[in-house]
């Protein structure tokens, strides 16, 4: 990468992060707007969440990838080892929130009338579309972590571009 790129690049991490945040927590802040008071004893109440939830995963992700690649790009050993963490994190807490959530739903669908058939049909489907996204993002935010720790620069490691100008310009150097 010649050193005009990378100060491009540079220039750009800021907004980029900016953005990359933006994308993970508007969605979030929309989410706990939507779902509170919390009501964690409720089973209807947690079903319903978990189920807005799933609408809510895929925007994150996209902020969660993008910071990522920016760290990457720019060799942030510091910041790669905090997105990693973060996507660990936010994996085993989605694992147990979909497990809560396809347990709430076997509770509640009893509770769904059998008739017209379309009122079940159309639950189990509802479920089983959040079950689906929230088991992808557990399967990307995992795979996010794993990857950005593969791809985080040795300790001490240098932009492995060449220099502009050869050092040692003498003969026999």
């Amino acid at each position: 990468m010649d050193e005009h790129r990378s100060s491009a690049i540079e220039s750009l991490a800021g907004p980029l992060y900016l953005l990359a945040l933006l994308l993970i927590a508007t969605p979030l802040v929309d989410f706990f707007a939507n779902t509170w008071p919390l009501r964690l004893g409720d089973t209807g109440w947690r079903y319903g969440a978990m189920g807005l939830l799933s609408g809510f995963v895929l925007t994150p992700l996209l902020g969660i990838a993008l910071a990522c690649l920016v760290a990457i790009t720019l060799k942030q050993r510091t910041l790669l080892r905090v997105l990693v963490v973060v996507c660990l994190l936010s994996a085993a807490v989605l694992l147990v929130a979909a497990i809560d959530f396809g347990l709430d739903a076997m509770q509640i669908r009893g509770t769904v009338p059998a008739t017209p058939p379309a009122a079940r049909w159309s639950f189990d489907v509802g479920a089983a579309k959040a079950l689906f996204k929230h088991t992808l993002g557990v399967l990307a935010l995992v795979w996010f972590g794993l990857a950005a720790r593969r791809a985080m620069p040795a300790r001490g490691t240098k932009d492995s571009t060449p220099p502009l100008v050869a050092r040692g310009g003498e003969r026999g150097q």
